[in-house]
């Protein structure tokens, strides 16, 4: 990540003015929420595989014990004993004693413990498999949230983009409304139009208000979601990426390619491998277990009398074997196990069927937005032509203004169509890429690096609409030299933006 920031900044800092498509995702994938969590129970997960390869692994335990007793005993005893009297005769004789007592001792020991599973019905190489399954689905969970991430931030970037043409569009729509509207009501007061006319003159005018206003609120929302996702404002100047995509050829194509790879169709897969080994676990609980213990130590006692000194090594091997007889919760775990597994693998053979029809349902998407941009770049042309020519006509008195504006307005209606079609190209080209299993990152930072090319039909327009102007003052560019100006423009937008002020000025 630190890497393609850097990369980034460069880019940035000498190269790109203002927020362009590739920072924005680098912004959104580095603070979104989701995504960091995904990372982190992917971290998690791969900590637990660890945990459970080292079950295999010995135990060596080191012991110290140290302790100090001691025992304060004082007792009074009665004895009785026999004694002759000296005159041949035994009497008794009784004597009284105190007794005190006092000892203490001191021991200390010292061993290791070595533990060794020798047999445990194959419980920890099924845990194992488990939790390596487990890391896999939550690594393919991770990459899901990334793919969702970078989905987002481009839709909201070709929203905000196609917004705002549509708002252009509109302005201008608006502006020219006004201007029949006003020529009406002149027209009106010289006699040459009806109040009619004026009505529905100014019922469009006022449609176009309308159309301007809503307009201006759906750009509002769009970047306001932009800012949601990326963290960012989004730029005055964007352009659409050509994002040059290796794309299946065909429906076939992409399902097999979806199959193999999806993140999500490999999440459930792995998440049901992952049950099917938690079963084998639980099974794996009914069956015998076989442990390896060896001890050794060394203790030392130490009273406090003179040589009251003992030491003793001490040795243990214990090979022990468990067999279960009976145990009801582990019955019960099983049948728990069995249902999740059931569960898993429905959930997975349903996933297999959602990225089917998400493959389908996207395809159509993807050919119906390129022949809607073919249709709708046949539509600008045409109306482009028709628009010089009525121009060329109302100069000549031929045809009304009326007649130019409303040639002018489906002109800026098939503009807005062509960018409703272009934005939706590339978010179905994206959910293509997403549906392939390949987006990510990593691919999509060097496809915006490979690709600095931009795909603006709109400032095509604006360049042929500028030639057509510049036809009619005298001066015809030739087709090279409309190439080659267009060609610039897009290469080195900032550079043709200051030469067009600088001409303006002049």
């Amino acid at each position: 990540m630190k890497k393609y920031l850097a990369i980034l900044s460069f880019g940035v800092v000498f190269g790109v003015h203002g927020i362009d498509l590739e920072e924005a995702i680098v912004s959104a994938c580095s603070s979104n929420t989701l995504l960091e969590s995904e990372r982190a129970n992917k971290r998690m997960a791969d900590e637990q595989y660890k945990q459970a390869e080292a079950q295999f692994l010995p135990t060596l335990d080191a012991s110290l014990t140290a302790s100090r007793t001691g025992n304060d005993q004082s007792g009074y005893n009665k004895e009785t004993r026999f004694v002759p009297d000296g005159q041949g005769a035994i009497i008794p004789v009784e004597d009284y004693k105190h007794s005190h007592n006092v000892s203490k001792q001191t021991t200390t020991q010292m061993g290791l413990r070595f533990h060794q599973n020798l047999f445990n019905s194959l419980r920890d190489v099924n845990n194992s498999k488990s939790k390596k399954n487990t890391a896999r689905a939550s690594f393919h969970r991770m990459k899901k949230a990334e793919r969702d991430v970078i989905v987002n931030t481009v839709k909201a970037y070709t929203e905000v983009w196609a917004e705002r043409q549509k708002l252009q569009a509109y302005m201008k729509k608006e502006e020219n409304l006004k201007k029949l509207y006003e020529s009406q009501e002149i027209c009106l007061s010289a006699g040459m139009s009806t109040p009619s006319d004026v009505a529905e003159a100014e019922s469009k005018y006022q449609n176009a208000v309308y159309e301007r206003v809503d307009a201006e609120t759906k750009v509002i929302e769009a970047e306001a979601k932009f800012r949601q996702i990326t963290g960012l404002n989004a730029d005055q100047k964007m352009f659409i990426p050509n994002l040059d995509i290796k794309l299946p050829k065909d429906l076939s194509q992409l399902e097999s390619i979806a199959l193999r790879s999806n993140q999500e169709i490999l999440e459930e897969k792995f998440t049901a491998a992952s049950a099917v080994n938690d079963l084998d676990v639980a099974r794996g609980a009914l069956g015998p277990k076989c442990d390896l213990n060896l001890e050794a130590g060394h203790d030392l006692n130490k009273t406090d009398k003179r040589y009251g000194r003992s030491s003793q090594n001490v040795y243990k091997a214990e090979l022990s074997v468990t067999v279960p007889i009976f145990n009801m919760p582990n019955y019960a775990n099983i049948g728990a196990h069995s249902e999740r597994v059931k569960a898993a693998q429905f959930k997975s053979m349903d996933k297999v069927l959602e990225v089917k029809r998400k493959c389908q349902t996207t395809w159509r998407a993807y050919k119906s937005a390129e022949a809607s941009i073919k249709a709708s770049s046949t539509a600008v042309k045409s109306a482009e032509i028709t628009s010089e020519s009525n121009l060329d006509q109302a100069n000549l008195g031929m045809k009304s203004n009326t007649e130019f504006l409303d040639a002018e307005t489906s002109l800026l209606t098939a503009r807005i169509n062509l960018a409703k079609s272009i934005k939706n190209k590339v978010d179905a080209m994206m959910d293509l890429f997403a549906l392939t299993g390949n987006l990510d990152l990593r691919s999509m930072l060097i496809i915006l690096k490979k690709n600095k090319g931009v795909i603006d039909p709109v400032a095509a327009a604006k360049a042929r609409e500028k030639a057509r102007r510049a036809r009619k003052s005298g001066r015809r560019l030739s087709k090279e030299e409309w190439l080659k100006q267009l060609a610039e423009k897009k290469a080195h937008p900032e550079k043709t933006e200051r030469s067009e002020s600088a001409n303006v000025a002049s």
